[in-house]
């Protein structure tokens, strides 16, 4: 009776029949890479928003292999894609200044926690999606407006900022170019772009339940860009000001549904 209870508890727990009564090695959580330490960091995650509240921001970034600091250590007539450790040196750095300048700097206000998972793209640029719970949760338009941007910046006011939101913060013509990702359903067949461009043009940024906001895009300025197609805001990525002029890079900034 013992026996068949071990069993079922076995069963009960989630570990597969064919292992019962055979030599298992489990590594703990404390070895990286293995599943109970991948286990832990989830469940560590998930214990954020019930402590501290839902997430009030979610942002992504992404590695430039542009910066001066990559460039200055690659040697001569190399390229990036062949050192994959400058790479990731030189992007723990800058997210460790991302954290200094949320947690220390609270450019966001004061944060209460945050969590990230940093990914590599395929063609060997690492980029890092966090999640950020504020103490002073974003409740309103005016609020998101203050943190975030949507729009076209006036290039004759700020030409650096101008240029940093053509260069980074544009959605792929996706409308006239099907073969981005964004045009692809699971199963590889044409659909409508699942980011939802080109976006709706908008005097003031409009809460919606259970969805992003209708981020502010007034429309105000137009670009030009090579070949002569004109671009508004339906185009721009939403992106803080701060972060984008900071460190010069596709840097994503969303508020997340939480009304």
């Amino acid at each position: 009776a013992a026996r068949v209870a071990a069993v079922e508890d076995q069963l009960s727990a989630g570990s597969p029949a064919s292992e019962i009564g055979q030599q298992v090695v489990r590594l703990p959580s404390t070895f990286v890479g293995s599943v109970r330490y991948y286990q832990q960091l989830y469940l560590d995650a998930m214990a954020l928003p019930k402590k501290f509240g839902k997430p009030d921001l979610f942002l992504t970034f992404t590695c430039n292999p542009d910066w001066p600091e990559i460039r200055a250590a690659l040697p001569p007539q190399s390229h990036w894609r062949f050192h994959s450790d400058i790479i990731a040196r030189v992007f723990a750095l800058k997210l460790k200044a991302l954290i200094d300048d949320i947690q220390s700097g609270q450019i966001f206000g004061p944060a209460r926690a945050y969590v990230f998972r940093v990914e590599w793209q395929a063609r060997g640029l690492p980029h890092v999606h966090m999640l950020i719970i504020l103490l002073d949760k974003i409740l309103s338009g005016r609020h998101i407006d203050a943190v975030i941007s949507a729009e076209l910046s006036d290039a004759a006011e700020d030409p650096d900022l101008s240029a940093l939101v053509i260069k980074h913060m544009l959605h792929p013509q996706c409308d006239v170019n099907h073969h981005h990702g964004c045009r692809r359903d699971k199963d590889g067949k044409l659909c409508d772009c699942e980011r939802k461009f080109p976006k709706l043009l908008c005097r003031e940024t409009t809460i919606i339940p259970d969805g992003y906001p209708l981020y502010r895009r007034r429309g105000r300025f137009r670009i030009v860009l090579p070949g002569g197609r004109i671009v508004t805001d339906q185009w721009v990525v939403p992106h803080n000001a701060y972060l984008l002029k900071k460190y010069r890079c596709h840097i994503n900034v969303e508020a997340c549904a939480h009304f």
